[in-house]
C-alpha cells in the first residue's frame, strides 16, 4: 500500500518511516511504521499552546497512517486508546 500524506507532514513521515512516501509498504512495515510514530508521540514534550505543536503533530499524523492502513487492509480496524489509535486484527 501506499500513504497519502498532507504536505505538512510528510518530512516528518519520511524520518520515522525510514522509507520514501512513494514507496510500497506491507501490513508488517504499516502496523512498526504506526507504532514508531506512537513512540515519537510518547517521547515528544507537551507542546499544547506552543508554535511548534510537535505532540500533536504526532498524534494527527498517527490517525492518519491508522486510519489508511485501516481502509487498506479490511481486517484490521482502528480503536482509540486513551485517544491514542491502536490497530486491532480481526
Amino acid at each position: 500500500m501506499k500513504f497519502t500524506i498532507p504536505r505538512r507532514h510528510r518530512k516528518v513521515f519520511n524520518n520515522i518511516s525510514e522509507k520514501k512516501l512513494d514507496e510500497n509498504f506491507t501490513k508488517e512495515d504499516a502496523h512498526k511504521l504506526l507504532s514508531n510514530i506512537i513512540d515519537e508521540y510518547n517521547k515528544s514534550p507537551a507542546s499544547y499552546g506552543t508554535n511548534t505543536g510537535q505532540k500533536e503533530s504526532s498524534l494527527e499524523l498517527a490517525m492518519i497512517v491508522a486510519n489508511q492502513v485501516s481502509a487498506a487492509y479490511k481486517d484490521t480496524k482502528v480503536e482509540l486508546e486513551r485517544g491514542i489509535p491502536v490497530l486491532k486484527n480481526n
